[in-house]
């Protein structure tokens, strides 16, 4: 059976896989395929409408950014059809959980990949996190769960522990050869699932997905190291609810980790959510030794109201966001960490009002 993977792009609470990041889900799901499958994204699955619905329209290259619908296609317009004419099974890979502006690239939606794949003759085959979480484009609207009917089999992809998944996270390591630019593309890589908090935020779906499970540091470094051999250059330590709880927040554990990846030497190696609850010095100064420039803590502060915080169970409180910020920013030539502020009026954010 020939198949091929269509990319839709997914956003979750942990996890980012729109250009210019390239999520865990396409690798993951290449890897469980005897044969390497041919990587497509809904990018292509528009230039090919856009081709053949308005003949001698120029996109490829792309005029500026214009067109970002399409800026992250694989192929030509008729390797693109020639692909799909000659497919047996489709895995469409869907699922937007975190509402956001996309500057490079536009996800693709159920309706809308069920309509471009309309005139092709194969068997659709639907996973991502839109089987655990839904799919919604805005915050605050009822999520999109997908209709059955539309495709041939919705197929979650489930795992038991990381050993398990550890081969084929390599063996779909080598789908990164057919995406365009991969120097230039920023990878995610999982450190773990599940959130360690008793009871989630309101709106968050990553309690629903599995219970929490960190990553050995050793399957990690092995990932970035295959994945580097391919010519990827920029990671993102990811796919988890927050890097300062790796393995229970222990520091040790952290190092090992941190120290290992940036040992390969990568051009780019930032990290991903932090709760601010777990932000402290220490395990700071170890993403300050390691990281390289530019990478930040994503907090996710939704509201610094008390009465939102306590109704969405958030995990941050004003002052808590404010020490973790300055935990993370404030530090003065040297590393010397500046004083916490005695009042408001004095606290730096304040300065001049």
């Amino acid at each position: 059976m020939t198949r091929a993977i269509l990319d839709c792009y997914t956003d979750e609470p942990a996890g980012l896989g729109v250009p210019p990041f390239v999520g865990v889900w396409p690798r993951y799901v290449a890897g469980l395929c005897e044969e390497e499958p041919t990587y497509l994204t809904i990018d292509d699955l528009r230039l090919v409408r856009y081709v053949e619905s308005v003949p001698r329209v120029v996109i490829d290259p792309p005029a500026g950014r214009t067109h970002i619908e399409v800026l992250n296609h694989t192929r030509s317009y008729e390797e693109i059809r020639r692909v799909l004419e000659n497919t047996d099974e489709l895995v469409l890979i869907l699922g937007v959980q975190t509402p956001g502006k996309y500057l490079s690239a536009r996800p693709g939606t159920p309706r809308e990949a069920k309509k471009l794949l309309a005139p092709f003759s194969l068997r659709k085959v639907l996973t991502g996190p839109v089987l655990t979480g839904g799919t919604q484009f805005r915050g605050g609207s009822r999520a999109k769960v997908p209709q059955a009917e539309d495709f041939e089999e919705l197929r979650p992809f489930t795992f038991d522990t990381y050993e398990e998944l550890q081969p084929r996270v390599l063996g779909g390591a080598l789908l990164i050869a057919q995406m365009p630019r991969i120097a230039n593309r920023i990878v995610e890589i999982e450190t773990g699932r599940g959130c360690p908090r008793q009871k989630g935020c309101s709106f968050c779906t990553e309690p629903l997905k599995h219970a929490v499970q960190w990553r050995g540091a050793d399957l990690i470094v092995e990932e970035v190291k295959t994945l580097m051999a391919l010519g990827a250059r920029a990671f993102r330590l990811g796919k988890q609810s927050c890097i300062y709880s790796y393995e229970g927040g222990d520091p040790q554990k952290l190092e090992a980790l941190l120290a290992g990846v940036a040992a390969l030497k990568p051009a780019v190696l930032h990290l991903d959510n932090a709760n601010p609850q777990m932000i402290d010095e220490r395990r700071t100064e170890l993403f300050v030794k390691y990281l390289t420039p530019g990478s930040t803590a994503a907090m996710g502060i939704e509201s610094f109201d008390p009465e939102v915080t306590r109704a969405n169970n958030l995990n941050c409180p004003c002052d808590l966001a404010f020490e973790a910020i300055r935990t993370v920013n404030w530090r003065a030539p040297g590393r010397e960490w500046l004083p916490r502020p005695a009042a408001r009026d004095q606290h730096p954010a304040w300065a001049g009002e």
